[in-house]
């Protein structure tokens, strides 16, 4: 064979071995498939997307591997610096959480759906700090966000658990929010707007501040709030204390009458 025609015969073999893989890359699975069974080899694996979890991921135990968490699962992308270039940062789902929060919150908080509302509230506030700042003045401010501010705090204080007390949640939270100098100084201008002022708690069950119910949340995750906690423990004394009394009172009875009258009048006046 001639020189000539062995370098024709290799531009015909290279561009054929081209030809063929744009179309191995081009094609989908099936003449993929044919294709590498034909050479003898095994088709190209590819790759599938997990599925999202059935069940909510317990945080006791191993993440799962063959599936995707239901509160990780559509989150947005990490904003990385491009986050941190404005005050508000990046919203890109539109849901009024800036995108490095939210994930934050689900990827911290995401096993517990009753943690995730209560460091949602207090992200809520910071974030809200950041971005109005002074700019309303302090009587503004004071007339469209002191009432739901103090409904937002109720609604937190109600809904903590010890998990989170222990995991200083809202404390993380809110140096998430705050997580720039410039963000940190408008929340400082934001507070300072309520400084001097006095303003009382709405006397209000925790569902009605939050919107929700909830102890019944908290019971489908098996927990109690500390504010469910302390008002229980408060009725137990309560109930302790009263069957002291009246144990008492049936002693005095038998052994001081005239003392054990003296003593119901007391047990009266403590029960008003």
């Amino acid at each position: 064979m001639t020189k000539t025609r062995k370098r024709k015969l290799g531009f015909v073999v290279g561009v054929t071995a081209i030809a063929a893989g744009a179309w191995w890359i081009a094609s989908d699975d099936a003449p993929r498939a044919w294709f590498a069974n034909a050479l003898g080899g095994n088709p190209a694996q590819t790759a599938k997307a997990k599925p999202i979890c059935a069940s909510p991921v317990n945080p006791n135990v191993a993440a799962p591997v063959d599936c995707i968490p239901q509160y990780i699962a559509n989150l947005p992308p990490d904003p990385g610096k491009a986050g941190k270039a404005t005050l508000d940062g990046i919203d890109a789902d539109k849901d009024g959480m800036r995108d490095d929060v939210q994930r934050w919150i689900a990827l911290e908080w995401g096993h517990s759906p009753l943690a995730m509302k209560g460091v949602t509230v207090v992200a809520h506030q910071y974030l809200r700090a950041v971005h109005y700042g002074e700019d309303l003045g302090k009587e503004a401010t004071r007339k469209r966000f002191a009432d739901e501010t103090m409904r937002e705090s109720v609604c937190a204080s109600r809904v903590e658990t010890q998990e989170m007390y222990r995991g200083r949640a809202y404390h993380r939270v809110k140096a998430e929010v705050l997580n720039t100098p410039e963000r940190r100084e408008r929340a400082a201008e934001f507070d300072y707007m309520f400084a001097h002022g006095v303003y009382d708690l709405p006397s209000i069950t925790a569902s009605e501040a939050c919107g929700f119910d909830v102890d019944a949340l908290a019971a489908a995750e098996g927990k109690q709030t500390i504010a469910s906690q302390l008002i229980a423990e408060s009725i137990e004394r309560t109930k302790r204390e009263r069957r002291e009394r009246r144990e008492e009172l049936e002693r005095l009875q038998k052994q001081d009458p005239e003392r054990a009258k003296e003593y119901a009048v007391e047990i009266e006046s403590l029960n008003r």
